[in-house]
């Protein structure tokens, strides 16, 4: 049965929950020749896994008996399938394979497909990080589960997506787990005590502990509750690395030097990441500061060294923000008064409408406001002052690079 030997020997399985949480590729598409001998009738020549997939999501009793089970999770989930395909149709079969061996036969002297390199694959995947896509860090997070064998492939197709992306986009179950980023794959523990963390956390995932109809409330009490069990990484790092690399030791590896060869006989050094360093605020960043206890607010954050002092930082930029949102709203009579988060949406707005701030300055902040499980709003930064859980001075750091224009605008405003 041809279904059976596609599900044995060509990875549907992975192809089909794919398909699933992402649907198909629309770069791609299926190619055919017409039958032989049956009138309206097609041969697939390109594409039968995507074919194979979609069959099994939409009726997973075709599927070989062993793995129905398997495919049934996954139709159960009621994935968004195309009702129709596009397929280009060829006169024949020695034509379609022309550009069948074209695209599967390599680059073939530049005609072909030309795979990336490793920096060519790296840049791209940076580049997504400037790209509002909740679910990509617990994509990569489950891609590593799988890679690194802590769950199964079949236990892989059983977990929601949604699930693991509503529980990382808090920051105490990000903390307690040692990821320092809410959109890439980076911690600041050891490899080994993060692989624990995040077993502990799958297993109550697959157990049904861990489910998507939970409150934000409950999500940080489960982040608070692996600390308290001692399944929270206790070794911290000073730099944060991603755990897909083959590293042996993240803490010592010098990615800023470059080999010494004959070509290249002295090494040459990368510019310093921006996410490295001991302060939140930049390096020769300057603003006039009318009100005295706010420049003095200002005046600590800038000096602090956050990588000793992460808590005092983390006060201190919320207290700034607080100050500053207050005196310009207040200034522009939007109404100075109540909880923090509407009254930074209130400055967002008018930074926007009236103020002629750019997307990129006023949009973090309208962020902030709405978004309570964002790292920088005033809700998580009031749980770092209250030891609820741990900040991260990376976070931070990019924190105020994100914040820093509005900060201006609105700091000369109030001069």
């Amino acid at each position: 049965m041809i279904i059976e030997q596609l599900v044995r020997g060509e990875q549907i399985l992975p192809l089909a929950t794919d398909i699933c949480e992402r649907g198909l590729s629309p770069l791609e598409r299926l190619a055919a020749i017409r039958h032989p001998v049956l009138e309206g009738h097609f041969v697939m020549v390109e594409g039968n896994r995507r074919l194979c997939s979609l069959k099994l999501l939409r009726d997973p009793a075709k599927a070989p008996t062993t793995d129905r089970k398997v495919f049934k999770k996954l139709a159960d989930r009621k994935p968004a399938l195309p009702r129709s395909l596009e397929v280009a149709v060829f006169p024949s079969r020695d034509l379609a394979n022309q550009w069948i061996a074209l695209k599967h036969g390599g680059q073939q002297n530049g005609i072909g497909t030309k795979n990336w390199n490793s920096s060519q694959s790296s840049r791209f995947k940076n580049s997504l990080t400037n790209i509002a896509r909740p679910n990509s860090l617990a994509l990569a997070v489950l891609d590593y589960a799988v890679d690194t064998e802590i769950i199964t492939n079949e236990q892989r197709t059983s977990i929601a997506l949604t699930t693991v992306t509503r529980y990382l986009t808090n920051p105490v179950v990000r903390s307690a787990l040692g990821l320092t980023s809410p959109s890439e794959f980076l911690v600041n523990v050891e490899k080994s005590e993060f692989d624990l963390a995040l077993s502990r956390f799958l297993e109550d995932v697959l157990s049904g502990e861990v489910h998507s109809r939970s409150k934000a409330t409950e999500r940080a009490d489960y982040g608070r509750s692996l600390i308290a069990s001692g399944h929270s990484p206790a070794t911290k790092l000073p730099d944060a690395y991603s755990p897909s690399e083959k590293i042996a030791s993240p803490a010592k590896t010098n990615p800023d030097l470059t080999a010494v060869t004959d070509d290249n006989p002295s090494p040459r050094r990368n510019n310093r990441s921006p996410d490295l360093g001991t302060r939140v605020v930049r390096t020769g960043y300057a603003v006039h500061i009318s009100n005295h206890t706010t420049k003095r607010v200002f005046d600590e954050l800038r000096d602090i060294d956050a990588s000793k002092y992460t808590f005092a930082a983390a006060a201190l930029l919320r207290l700034l923000m607080e100050r500053v949102c207050r005196a310009y709203a207040k200034k522009h009579g939007l109404g100075d008064i109540g909880d923090l988060a509407p009254v930074i949406g209130r400055c967002a707005t008018h930074m926007e409408h009236k103020a002629g701030a750019s997307k990129s300055v006023f949009q973090i902040w309208r962020t902030l406001s709405s978004n309570a499980q964002h790292y920088l709003s005033p809700g998580t930064l009031g749980t770092y002052i209250h030891g609820g859980t741990t900040p991260v001075l990376t976070e931070l750091r990019r924190g105020w690079t994100d914040l820093e224009e509005g900060f201006t605008l609105m700091l000369d405003a109030i001069r």
